[in-house]
């Protein structure tokens, strides 16, 4: 077995959308709460505005490897099936 970084064989995405930047438009949010622990199971999304938007938010694309960092023992890990939004955490 070939042990190599994590760096060399994924990209590392870090596109942030921030209000002061005035998006525009729906948009898929997928949080925390909306994947379930250690299975990769989406529980649910909300469709959101984006203009209404309060706090910045990380964008993914159909096939990110979304992960959930802030309490890392929930194991909150999802593989989007569409493009959209996230919480930073």
């Amino acid at each position: 077995m070939t042990v190599r970084p994590l760096g060399e064989v994924i990209d590392f995405r870090n596109e942030i959308v921030h209000p002061k930047d005035r998006p525009q438009g729906p948009v898929t949010f997928v949080g925390l709460e909306h994947i379930e622990s250690n299975t990769g199971v989406r529980l649910g999304a909300d469709l959101i505005q984006l203009e209404e938007m309060t706090g910045r938010r990380a964008r993914f694309s159909k096939g990110d490897i979304v992960y959930g960092y802030l309490r890392p023992y929930l194991n909150k890990v999802w593989i989007a099936e569409f493009d959209g939004i996230c919480s930073v955490d």
